[in-house]
């Protein structure tokens, strides 16, 4: 994954990924929103950020941090997925830089 976040540009211009681009891109392919929530489930990191689906009586997805508790809360899995996957290549670019 790191080697894909270099060679992908993304360290270089970081602000040319929004969350807005990244929503409009899940609403038109499901089978990545699939893939990163995929992603999420299978990251046994720690700390790390986190996405869900409605489950139980709540009809919200969520995204968030373990641990420490932070959450948000959307109407839709292309809203949450798009705010995850910001704040993952966040977190991996802040690594990024400081590796070899």
């Amino acid at each position: 994954m790191l080697a894909l976040l270099k060679e992908s540009g993304y360290l270089g211009s970081p602000s040319e990924v929004t969350t807005a681009a990244l929503q409009a891109h899940f609403v038109t392919h499901g089978e990545d929103l699939e893939g990163w929530v995929s992603n999420s489930h299978d990251n046994r990191s720690s700390p790390a950020w986190y996405v869900a689906e409605p489950s139980g009586l709540s009809t919200k997805w969520e995204v968030g941090r373990h641990p420490g508790g932070q959450r948000e809360y959307f109407e839709s899995g292309a809203a949450a997925c798009a705010v995850y996957v910001k704040r993952w290549l966040e977190y991996a670019s802040s690594i990024t830089e400081h590796a070899p």
